[in-house]
Parts: C-alpha cells; structure tokens; sequence
C-alpha cells in the first residue's frame, strides 16, 4: 500500500469528537481533516525542522527543547499536559495535528479543543504532535508518557 492509499485509510481510529457531524453543536470549532498533500506541506515547516530517530519521534538534542514532563495517565498527569498546552500555544490558536502513524489523517483543529479533549485524545492514539504556526512551537507526545515543547528551529517570528 502506497502513502497516497493508506493515508487516512482509518478515519475511524480519530477520537470520537473529532468525526462528530455535529462540530460546533457539540461545542466544537470546526475540525478539518488535511490532505496528505496539506499534511506534508506543514511538517515540512514544522516537524522537519527536527531531527527524526528511527522510531519517528523527535530525536532532542540537550537544549533543543523549551519544556519537558512525563506525565501518568491519571488526572495529574491530565492536568499537567493542559498546562503545558496552555503556556506554549495561545488557546484561541488553529493547531494541527499529525498523528505517528499515516493511517489516521492529519487534523486542524482550534487549541482550546486539544486542552479540552487532550485524554481522549491520547487513549486513541498517544504518539502525536501539536503544532501551533501562530507561536511557532511543535508539541510532542510519546507513548511512554513523555511530552516536550519546543520553539521550532529556523522560523522567523511572526
């Protein structure tokens, strides 16, 4: 299966507020689902900037990052990633979402909707990143519990 075929292929594995046909009724701003086409358009300016490991997370040099946690799947843990979100992407931003697998397609989405939904999220899929245009950061999330925020390298301020 090319890319271009299995990009998306699993719309289903989106959490559930994420495919609700309802959108704004339900309390949400609009969520757009991207091309494979838009998604590569915006990883090149924002999760390319960083060097991949193997595994396709981010591999940090010392330094490279602006703010680190691990987090337990409790409502700390919960708590502490909302305020991690809160103090690196202004919560009225458009952020988008690239999950860490092609199957399920990349998503725009406001901030405010990550914070609010930030553990369904992660009980779907919890290998992602959070990229914010408007600040200029890349937020990652590893499976391990792992989160880390970063300024993206190279790109001028707005």
């Amino acid at each position: 299966m090319t890319q271009r075929n299995s990009y998306g292929s699993r719309r289903d594995f989106l959490p559930a507020f994420m495919k609700s046909a309802a959108g704004a009724a339900d309390g949400h701003t609009e969520i757009q689902e991207l091309s494979l086409d838009e998604s590569r358009a915006l990883e090149a300016v924002s999760l390319n900037h960083f060097p991949q490991l193997p595994g396709g997370e981010i591999g940090w040099a010392d330094g490279s990052y602006s703010e680190r946690l691990w987090y337990e799947d409790d409502a700390e843990g919960m708590r502490q990633i909302a305020e991690l979100l809160a103090r690196n992407i202004r919560q009225d931003a458009q952020v988008v979402i690239f999950w860490g697998t092609l199957v399920m397609p990349s998503v725009r989405l406001a901030a405010h909707d990550v914070v609010h939904h930030v553990e369904e999220i992660l009980d779907e899929f919890p290998h992602f990143w959070v990229y914010s245009a408007e600040d200029r950061k890349l937020i990652e999330f590893l499976p391990d519990g792992q989160v880390t925020a970063a300024v993206i390298p190279g790109v001028p301020s707005a």
